[in-house]
């Protein structure tokens, strides 16, 4: 396999950017990040064509169910931001060691990147095909945040439990650790709210972290 060469400057700038991926927890703010609606699922409920950026890739939902049940086995460990398991998780740690338990190799991009973890907004932005309600399966992603600007929190999908309401598996901080918990779609709860819904695209790579 090729692998491409990357200079020191730009190997020192990825080196930065994982570990900033990596200490910013269940959300980081990007600036210029304009296109997260106001709280309001309705813009996500009919999806969007345009953001179906499988490219190609292995369909990720026979994985997702297989994700799930590994982040249900970790019910119980502690909540501590920045935590990537497995004795304690924030919440994208816990979707990030769920999937890449799964998934050898997995990546995710960021920006130009494809790097071995993300944040909650990261993955809203770049590592998810967005889904209508209709769409959301056992083990997909659900974004949930606190802000206008970025995707502060988030968990996985295990079932419905009404209309309204649907039962996640996420690490909380609110809850003290991993935990199942009902989540409206429409509504606050502990002043959050639900964002919208994510099947992850599979990307993987034995290589260096590259650009493209």
């Amino acid at each position: 396999m090729e692998v491409v060469q990357i200079s020191r400057t730009k190997y020192f700038l990825i080196i930065l950017l994982i570990v900033a991926i990596a200490t910013s927890g269940c959300g980081i703010f990007f600036p210029d990040f304009d296109d997260i609606e106001n709280g309001d699922p309705g813009g996500i409920e009919n999806g969007d064509p345009d953001e179906d950026r499988n490219n190609g890739e292995k369909d990720p939902s026979s994985h997702a169910q297989e994700a799930l049940n590994l982040a249900l086995t970790q019910l119980g460990r502690p909540y501590q931001w920045g935590s990537r398991g497995p004795n304690s998780f924030d919440c994208s740690g816990l979707i990030v060691w769920a999937y890449r338990n799964t998934i050898p190799g997995l990546m995710f991009q960021y920006d130009r990147y494809l790097v071995p973890d993300a944040n909650m907004d990261s993955l809203w932005r770049y590592n998810v095909k967005r889904l209508s309600l209709g769409e959301i399966q056992p083990g997909d992603i659900i974004f949930i945040t606190s802000s206008t600007s970025r995707v502060t929190h988030g968990g996985m999908f295990i079932r419905w439990l009404s209309v309204n309401e649907m039962e996640i598996v996420h690490s909380s901080s609110a809850m003290g650790g991993v935990v199942i918990e009902a989540w409206p779609v429409r509504g606050l709860k502990r002043g959050q709210w639900f964002h919208g819904a994510g099947q992850l695209i599979v990307r993987t790579s034995t290589a260096h972290w590259w650009f493209w």
